[in-house]
């Protein structure tokens, strides 16, 4: 994942942030636990949110613990336990597998081929028992491949997010084969799909004058040359998704954590913007 999708520490009170952390870990132990340390490598903060707004909207049974493990080896750290946080988990490592076979496609990333073999037993059984995002996450990437393949002649990023969006929309609505709808799925697939349009926007945003120098593919070339307000530009398509995503979470009857949950959604995911409209105007003066 890209770690887009994270809290501002600085507006979060510290009680908020220690369950924040104690989410986190909560994934990295389901992962751990049941899919070996490996796995761990592909632990991000955005499937943190996914498991916190889960456990709050479907109110989770969920126990607290505390352990020792690599990171914390001398002193126990506290972590959560429930259904969601192992369904972000599953959720995690599906995207880090698929992920790793887009890198290997677009970019001939050894390394990334070679941790997707580790991931391939695994993710095999959570394909099993998760079809519909493991296909969407399949199909969604496979589509966005063949429109950045097309290269110069199709540049429109509505289109291109929107292959991103689709795949998170569906890993957003935690539904599995054998589970009948219920009435928070379209929330959830609304609110995943705004998401995935953002990060893939500031993914490309991030990447700009990267793909510029290795001459590779990016929708934003020919408009960051042609606009003379850019970044501008950028913030406007950012604020639409944000705020698109934002309505889609207003309507889910959420009060547990609901404050952290917001802090993320309205202040959380723009940290990151920020960090590379920092960097981007350093370099040009």
């Amino acid at each position: 994942m890209f770690g887009y999708i994270i809290a501002n520490k600085a507006e979060l009170k510290l009680k908020d942030y220690e369950k924040y952390r104690e989410y986190y870990c909560g994934v990295c132990n389901s992962l751990k636990e049941r899919y070996g340390i490996v796995s761990g490598l592909s632990l991000s903060y955005d499937v943190t949110f996914l498991a916190i707004l889960l456990s709050a909207l479907y109110e989770s049974e969920t126990i607290r613990q505390s352990k020792h493990c690599i990171v914390h080896p001398v002193n126990k750290h506290f972590y959560f336990s429930n259904d969601m946080i192992d369904y972000a988990a599953d959720m995690c490592l599906l995207l880090s597998y698929f992920k790793c076979l887009d890198d290997w496609q677009d970019d001939k990333n050894f390394a990334r081929l070679t941790y997707s073999a580790v991931l391939r037993k695994n993710v095999r059984e959570i394909c099993k028992k998760y079809p519909m995002q493991a296909q969407a996450i399949r199909e969604g990437l496979k589509k966005l491949n063949s429109y950045e393949n097309k290269n110069k002649e199709t540049c429109n990023i509505d289109a291109l997010s929107s292959c991103f969006g689709g795949l998170l929309g569906t890993v957003f609505c935690n539904k599995r084969a054998d589970c009948h709808f219920d009435i928070f799925q379209n929330d959830l697939y609304n609110m995943g799909y705004h998401l995935g349009k953002y990060i893939y926007i500031l993914d490309a945003y991030d990447d700009l004058k990267q793909d510029i120098k290795k001459g590779g593919f990016n929708p934003f070339i020919d408009i960051c040359e042609t606009n003379a307000d850019f970044d501008g530009y950028v913030k406007e398509l950012l604020l639409m998704e944000a705020a698109d995503a934002a309505q889609a979470f207003e309507m889910l009857p959420i009060v547990k954590d609901v404050d952290i949950l917001r802090n993320i959604i309205y202040s959380g995911i723009w940290i990151k913007y920020y960090e590379i409209f920092r960097r981007r105007n350093e370099k040009s003066l």
